[in-house]
C-alpha cells in the first residue's frame, strides 16, 4: 500500500505504514467531527450551483423481534418546513 501512495502522489519515498497508524490515533471523535465540518464547507464552497434539490426519502423499514427503543404502532407523517 506505501508503494501505491508513493506512486499516486509521486513522493520519493513513504513513511510505513505503521506511522500513518499512529499519526491517525490521535484523532478523536470531536477532531473529527470539527475538520471534516471545515472540509465540506471547503469543498461546497467550491461547488457552484445555478439551482438546489433536496430529495427525501420517507419510508420505514419494517423490523421484527424486541429492538431496543422501538415502539409498535402507527408512524407519523413526516412534516415538511
Amino acid at each position: 500500500m506505501d508503494e501505491v501512495l508513493r506512486q499516486i502522489f509521486d513522493w520519493k519515498r513513504v513513511s510505513s505504514g505503521t506511522i500513518y497508524g499512529r499519526f491517525f490515533k490521535k484523532f478523536t471523535t470531536s477532531m473529527n467531527h470539527e475538520i471534516f465540518i471545515e472540509m465540506y464547507n471547503y469543498f461546497l464552497n467550491q461547488l457552484h450551483f445555478d439551482n438546489d434539490t433536496i430529495e427525501v426519502d420517507g419510508s420505514t423499514v419494517t423490523r421484527y423481534g424486541q429492538e431496543e427503543g422501538s415502539l409498535r404502532g402507527y408512524v407519523p407523517e413526516i412534516s415538511y418546513l
